[in-house]
């Protein structure tokens, strides 16, 4: 919608309109499914329409724009409260098909950004919500697939967004197995956002999947009782690039190795050899030592402590607090439920903490993170690193390296680091810390607290209240959205600061009263309120807004003249 057009408030219940809709989750049209609803795009750059639907889970939907005779349509699913499910638009594919896993209200939004002038009259078009067939493979343990034991592969294929295929398998307690997904051309690995996991009929994970020579695996498992048991393979995706969807796969399942060393349900202590080995611990608190080699050790239930020593293992927790410790090698770690404790070694290790309040450490190494629910500590050490908390308030410091640190849900605390790192904080109040080097920060959702450190950084509140402080260096700062606070504690001669989209009347610019003061001067000596401590700043304006400089350091802020920045637009500490 361009600036001069007024909003246009719609009813739910009609399903057709010719006027342009606003750019607004809260003024939409109702769209029904397999009935069109026409429309038009306002000229003169980017314009976005918002329509209504009500989804029922599983069932297979695509968003189909006809009539349009532009280009750079963009269309997109976001759940009742705004946040974004998916983006329906992948460059050879067009408008991917997708399911939610929910059954309730969500939004369609429809956007184009490469329009004609304003004087070119509205771009017109249909927009239809078409249901799909049903998916071929089951997507609920009710309407699962058949898997066998040592049979021939089951295929299937990921064919929406949000799809999830169901297969049901007969194990049988004490005997040992492995499950693997297999790709078309398994030396590009699995395509990013896919999940395979192993469950009881009640749900409960017995194993999630891992990337392993190619395949997606579970490893080796034991199943507590003699029955069915589900496998499933999920698109975890919200579109774009990097999409499971259209994804042929192979699941085959199969006796697990005759050798492995399977221990009981007491306490043991179950030690490994120079060779690649299996263990599978059982019940009680064990103590597991891998030796060399490249093994495997399932902690299961109990308070365990699981080595792995030299070569790429993969180390299990389960059940209970388990305390892991990956050492030498690439190693997978993984804690499973309870509070565990995660240490990956020297090497590119991938650590997973499960449920449970964990405590992760990667190491040396270019190491990938991911703490999953629970109030997590995570640290990563030296490397490039991937670090993702998950669900709960979560605690992350990057160290050394260029990494990348996504918060998730939750209120987190957050640190890049030493190095140019990307931090984004997801939902909740966010607190993040760049650290040193030229890094990237985003506060995302929630009333965000964002801090640059050293370096040339760039500062991105998103949405919510946000306090951002770019620090030392020559930084960008956002707001983006809600009533946000801009901070300047000190000022360097020769830095340059730039506010990218200060709203004046909303925002507002944080000064310490002491960083205007000369040596040996007090507050009092430059005045007794805001229209005083005024006068300490130069305020012209520049090519692309007001010009603020204060002891040779400027901040420039875009968007606003000098003679709309008042004693208003500023908060005096």
């Amino acid at each position: 919608m361009t600036a001069h057009e007024t909003p246009l408030a719609v009813d739910p219940s009609d399903t057709h309109t010719d006027a342009d809709l606003s750019e607004d989750i809260t003024t939409t049209a109702t769209l029904e499914p397999d009935t069109p609803v026409t429309s038009s795009f306002a000229p003169g750059g980017v314009d976005s329409d918002w329509f209504r639907a009500t989804l029922t889970a599983g069932q297979r939907y695509s968003v189909e724009l006809t009539g349009f005779n532009g280009s750079g349509e963009l269309k997109s699913v976001f759940d009742a409260e705004g946040k974004l499910v998916y983006t329906l638009d992948d460059g050879g594919f067009g408008s991917a098909p997708f399911a939610v896993r929910e059954d309730g209200t969500y939004y369609v939004a429809v956007s184009t950004y490469l329009l004609a002038s304003d004087d070119e009259p509205p771009a017109p078009y249909a927009l239809t919500l078409a249901t799909l067939e049903p998916d071929a493979e089951g997507e609920t343990p009710a309407g699962a697939a058949p898997a066998y034991v040592g049979g021939p592969a089951t295929s299937g294929q990921i064919d929406h967004l949000g799809d999830v295929d169901v297969f049901a398998v007969s194990l049988d307690a004490g005997r040992v197995y492995t499950a693997e997904a297999s790709y078309d051309d398994p030396v590009s690995g699995a395509p990013t956002f896919t999940e395979f996991s192993l469950r009881t009929a009640a749900g409960e994970f017995l194993r999630t999947g891992f990337l392993r020579d190619g395949v997606i695996t579970t490893g080796a498992v034991t199943v507590p009782e003699s029955g069915t048991y589900y496998l499933s393979f999920s698109d975890l995706s919200q579109g774009g690039a990097g999409a499971a969807f259209f994804t042929p796969y192979a699941i085959a399942v199969a006796e697990g190795p005759a050798d492995a060393l399977v221990g009981t349900a007491a306490s043991e202590r179950l030690d490994g050899t120079a060779a690649d080995d299996v263990i599978l611990a059982g019940g009680g608190d064990d103590t597991t030592r891998a030796g060399d080699g490249n093994d495997e050790i399932s902690g299961g239930a109990g308070d365990d402590v699981l080595t792995g020593e030299n070569g790429d293992d993969s180390l299990f927790g389960g059940a209970g607090d388990d305390v892991l410790a990956g050492a030498d090698g690439n190693d997978l770690v993984d804690g499973g439920a309870g509070r565990d404790n995660l240490g990956g070694g020297f090497g590119d290790d991938t650590l997973n903490g499960g449920t449970g309040n964990d405590t992760l450490g990667g190491g040396r190494g270019d190491d990938d993170l991911r703490g999953g629910t629970g109030d997590d500590v995570m640290s990563a050490g030296a490397g490039r690193d991937t670090i993702d908390g998950g669900d709960g308030g979560d605690t992350i410091g990057a160290g050394f390296g260029d990494d990348l640190v996504a918060g998730g849900d939750g209120a987190d605390s957050l640190g890049g680091g030493n190095g140019r790192d990307s931090v984004f904080g997801g939902g909740g109040d966010d607190s993040i810390g760049g650290g040193l080097g030229h890094d990237t920060v985003h506060g995302d959702d929630g009333d965000d607290f964002l801090a640059g450190g050293g370096g040339l950084d760039e500062l991105v509140g998103g949405a919510g209240d946000d306090t951002l402080n770019g620090g030392s260096g020559n930084d960008v700062l956002y707001g983006s959205g809600g009533a946000d606070v801009f901070v300047f504690n000190d000022f360097r001669a020769g830095e340059i600061d730039v506010l990218g989209d200060f709203e004046d009347g909303t925002d507002l610019i944080r000064v310490r009263l002491g960083a205007l003061l000369e040596e040996g001067q007090r507050p009092r000596d430059i005045g007794s309120g805001p229209e005083d401590y005024m006068a300490a700043f130069e305020i012209t304006d520049g090519p692309s807004g007001a010009e603020i400089v204060v002891r040779d350091h400027a901040i420039r802020v875009s968007g606003v003249n000098a003679a709309d920045l008042t004693a208003d637009d500023f908060l005096f500490v």
